[in-house]
Formats: structure tokens, sequence, C-alpha cells
């Protein structure tokens, strides 16, 4: 495998970075639920199957409007887990902790690999990289 081959988180990371982003968060006596974007200013909207590969998962980028609440981000990733999911052709796929998750449009096969998520001021950010981009 290329050295320089990026994988993006997979679903138990993605819940376990959100999670922490949600402590840290608390730990700052903030009452507040921080909305959720992506890096790209696009928000993050409903879960499905990706086009390149129907046992991963992706990330729908909602492009206006108001970033989704961090406690209803983590549940929508806790709600995955164990979850089937109906592939873009058809056939049935169980995501488990280990299912890799993309943004990408449900009818398209952007590779768009998630790497981060971090709290930005009064913000929730996930940090994206466009592997079709040319470096």
């Amino acid at each position: 495998m290329d050295d320089d081959f990026i994988m993006p988180l997979n679903l138990g990371e993605l819940v376990e970075k959100a999670k922490e982003v949600a402590s840290e968060v608390k730990a700052q006596n903030s009452k507040a639920d921080p909305s959720v974007y992506f890096d790209n200013e696009t928000y993050p909207g409903d879960l499905h199957t990706w086009r390149c590969c129907y046992s991963n998962l992706a990330i729908s980028p909602v492009p206006s409007g108001k970033g989704k609440p961090l406690s209803e981000f983590i549940e929508m990733l806790q709600d995955a887990i164990g979850t089937e999911f109906v592939g873009y052709k058809g056939g049935d796929y169980m995501m488990n902790e280990n299912t890799p998750v993309w943004v990408a449009d449900r009818n398209s096969a952007d590779s768009v690999a998630i790497l981060d998520v971090t709290l930005e001021g009064d913000q929730v950010t996930i940090t994206t990289k466009d592997l079709d981009e040319e470096e």
C-alpha cells in the first residue's frame, strides 16, 4: 500500500472524536450544543452508502442552512452502527465501527475523506481531504 494513501475515519473513530469534542464543550461549562460543519462550509446531512463502495458510508454535504447540532450528529452516527443500508444499486450492507465514512452526495462517487473532528470557537469542524484533487 502507498505510504501516502489516505483512508477516512471509520464510524467508530468518528463517533469517538465527536464524543471527545462534546466532552471538551462540557469541560468548558458550556450548555451549548454546537453546530457541526465540514471545513468547506457545508454541513452534514444524511448518511447513506457510498457509491464507490456500498459497504462504506457517506455523509451528504448540505450547501446552506444551519449546521447539525453535535448531539444529533453523534446520535446519527451511533444509530448507523449495526444498521443495514441499501446500496446505490441494491443489496443490504451492515455497518459497524470499522466502516469507513466519506463525504459525498447520494448519487456521487466523490472521494472526500473525513480526517478529524475539532472544536473551533463555537462550532465543530470536520476536516476533510478531497482525494480526487491533484497535488
